[in-house]
């Protein structure tokens, strides 16, 4: 199986963001002449590739989170599972080393979800980066389609370990995971998003 790196391919994602009808801004991709929106769908994307000083990160759907190949290929070590009841498929599994945690939340716009989401993005960020970071280690995030739940713990992640703001963070998310927030067109979680800028730049808190 191939892991894609959308940053190749070609969008113009670097467009100035427009403001919609709504006042919220716009991150819709102008996707290539010829793109099918719905049979060029990839199970994962690589979203930071491994480096000296930290793992791969990677964001995908359902599919991925249950792929052996990919996991032992990739020697996944940690899985941020955004979605209430899939299953941690390779938890406490022979041959398989995987730490997982859940954040538990459904993929609506209702305004209680947006408030979970701003609250689990810290307990989120914090597992990425103890794993990807401080062990080196190779992480999934995922949700369903690995679209919107997973896409916003994953543009969280970047907004702190990049030091982006956060549409800045989308915007890179983006260009690696072009399906993500349907091609830019509907992002979810972005109010629990620019809520969790504003707690980053808060000169109150502790790093």
């Amino acid at each position: 199986m191939v892991v894609t790196d959308k940053s190749k391919t070609k969008t113009n994602s670097n467009t100035p963001m427009k403001k919609s009808k709504k006042g919220k801004k716009d991150f819709s991709l102008k996707l290539p002449i010829g793109f099918d929106v719905e049979t060029e769908i990839d199970d994962v994307n690589l979203i930071l590739p491994k480096t000296k000083t930290s793992g791969a990160l990677f964001l995908g759907n359902y599919k991925i989170a249950k792929n052996s190949d990919f996991f032992k290929k990739n020697k996944i070590k940690a899985v941020l599972n955004c979605t209430r009841d899939l299953d941690n498929t390779f938890q406490c599994k022979t041959g398989f080393d995987v730490e997982y945690i859940r954040i538990p939340l459904e993929d609506d716009h209702k305004k209680k979800s947006i408030e979970l989401m701003t609250k689990y993005f810290e307990l989120a960020v914090n597992f990425i980066y103890t794993h990807h970071v401080l062990r080196k280690e190779n992480v999934l995030v995922h949700c369903v389609a690995g679209r919107s739940r997973s896409f916003a713990c994953v543009v969280a992640y970047i907004m702190k370990f990049l030091k982006l703001n956060y549409a800045d963070a989308i915007k890179f998310v983006l260009t690696k995971r072009i399906e993500s927030a349907w091609y830019g067109t509907s992002v979810n979680f972005l109010d629990s998003l620019e809520e969790y800028s504003k707690i980053l730049r808060s000169p109150t808190r502790t790093k």
